[in-house]
């Protein structure tokens, strides 16, 4: 593992293990999952906190697809299950889990990663992970995507509705930060265990450095 990362709360009380990234926020108490860590699923209504993890084949299909180096340090901010820390793990890096649900299974005690209780939209980093990567919850979207790009040192890349690409209050996002690559999922994936969710989406990947126009491709 490279190097140390401190997280800290308001209150300065230094957490140790948390390699790398300083976080600084208030925690709040979350009961979005039941006692064995599921979301909690009511029919005809969004899960609390849009919690809706990602299925480990395809959090390792779409870690594939990036050019992953072994030890870069990688935040998953939205950890859930931790599906997409098991991939990230897999292709050599470095990571740290954080969730705003206490209850996510990913903050777990696990000797693959580090992990933190804490809301993203409210953290701030004193080192920057040249990955920010996963699933982040479609209510405040936009923010997401715009902490995860002010936060990460190159690279980002998120499963995002596919719809994200549309609307006109979003047109100042996408010109200030065109991706570098949009894969369009053909088939829906299913996050429940229900069958498969019912809109669209996409494997979005921003490189700060990338110039010109973003790249299309299709994922079956």
């Amino acid at each position: 593992m490279r190097g140390m990362w401190l997280a800290k709360h308001h209150s300065h009380r230094r957490v140790p293990d948390v390699r790398g990234l300083q976080i600084s926020r208030g925690v709040r108490v979350i009961t979005a999952r039941d006692e064995a860590g599921r979301p909690v699923h009511v029919a005809g209504q969004r899960t609390p906190l849009d919690a809706y993890d990602t299925p480990d084949d395809l959090a390792k299909m779409l870690v594939g697809l990036l050019p992953i180096e072994p030890g870069d340090m990688a935040l998953e901010p939205h950890a859930g299950a931790g599906a997409f820390c098991r991939a990230l793990v897999g292709a050599g890096a470095n990571v740290l889990a954080q969730d705003i649900d206490h209850r996510a299974p990913a903050l777990a005690r696990n000797p693959d990663w580090h992990s933190y209780h804490g809301d993203f939209l409210a953290a701030s980093y004193m080192v920057q992970p040249r990955w920010v990567i996963g699933n982040p919850p479609f209510t405040d979207a936009d923010k997401h995507i715009r902490k995860a790009i002010d936060v990460s040192e190159r690279h980002v890349a998120l499963l995002l509705r596919l719809a994200i690409l549309s609307s006109q209050k979003r047109h100042r996002l996408w010109m200030a930060h065109p991706p570098r690559c949009v894969w369009v999922m053909s088939s829906r994936p299913s996050f429940m265990e229900i069958g498969t969710d019912r809109f669209d989406y996409a494997w979005i990947w921003w490189d700060k450095q990338h110039t010109g126009l973003p790249t299309l491709a299709w994922l079956p």
